[in-house]
C-alpha cells in the first residue's frame, strides 16, 4: 500500500511537471538568427518560419559591399514556385526589394513562410552584367502574438 502511495505521488508529479511544458498559448520568440552570407550572384538564401498560429517577423538586413537584393517574405506555395523559376507573388507589406538596407516588421497568419534573401534576377534587384557577389548581414525573429 504504501509503494502505491509513492508510485502514485511519483506519476502525479511527473503529470504536473509535463503540464508545465504544453503550450500555453504564450507570445515569445519560435524562429530567430543572425549571421552573415555572401551570396554570389544568381543565389539566394532562405530561412522556413513554420508559424503554427499568428506571428510577427522582424527583420534587418544590410549588405555592406556588392549589389543591391531583394528580401521578400512568401507563403509555402509562393516559395515552391519561386525555387522552381516560376512566376510567383511575395507578401508585399513583408518585402523589401532591391535594396542595401532593410529593416521591416509584419504580422503574418498562422502558416509556413520563407524569408529570402535574393541576389538573382527573381526580384526587382538583379545582379550586375558580369555579377557581383553581395556581402550580407541579417538578423530576424517571428514571435508569436499571444
Amino acid at each position: 500500500m504504501h509503494a502505491r502511495r509513492i508510485c502514485l505521488a511519483l506519476l502525479l508529479g511527473a503529470m504536473v511537471t509535463l503540464a508545465g511544458c504544453a503550450d500555453t498559448g504564450e507570445s515569445g520568440p519560435f524562429a530567430q538568427e543572425t549571421g552573415d552570407q555572401v551570396l554570389d550572384p544568381d543565389t539566394a538564401v532562405s530561412f522556413q518560419l513554420p508559424g503554427e498560429r499568428g506571428f510577427e517577423l522582424a527583420y534587418q538586413v544590410s549588405v555592406s559591399e556588392g549589389p543591391s537584393i531583394d528580401v521578400m517574405v512568401l507563403t509555402g506555395q509562393e516559395f515552391q514556385r519561386y525555387d522552381s523559376n516560376q512566376d510567383f507573388t511575395y507578401i508585399a507589406g513583408c518585402s523589401t526589394l532591391a535594396t542595401d538596407q532593410a529593416q521591416l516588421t509584419c504580422g503574418l497568419p498562422a502558416g509556413t513562410y520563407f524569408l529570402v534573401l535574393d541576389n538573382t534576377h527573381a526580384g526587382e534587384a538583379s545582379p550586375p552584367p558580369g555579377g557581383a557577389a553581395a556581402q550580407v548581414a541579417y538578423q530576424y525573429t517571428a514571435t508569436y502574438i499571444s
